[in-house]
């Protein structure tokens, strides 16, 4: 088989998708402000869930009450 028609055959098998770690095409240009923003919005309501306690509650709280709820 020659380099041409490996080459040509390596074209015509499907590529797989890329996986979500490798291929960041989602995201948005670069934001350091906006990050910034974001990650104090969620400090300040996780300081408010945490005081409050409504609303609040550990993993293995909340797999607790599920395995509760579910039987």
């Amino acid at each position: 088989m020659s380099t041409t028609t490996a080459k040509e055959l390596t074209r015509l098998l499907p590529s797989p998708e890329p996986s979500i770690l490798e291929d960041w095409s989602h995201e948005g240009p670069e934001d350091p402000a906006g990050d910034e923003e974001l990650l104090a919005e969620a400090l300040v309501m996780s300081q408010q869930y945490k005081k409050s306690k409504e609303g609040w509650k550990s993993w293995e709280e909340f797999k607790a009450e599920l395995n509760t709820e579910e039987r």
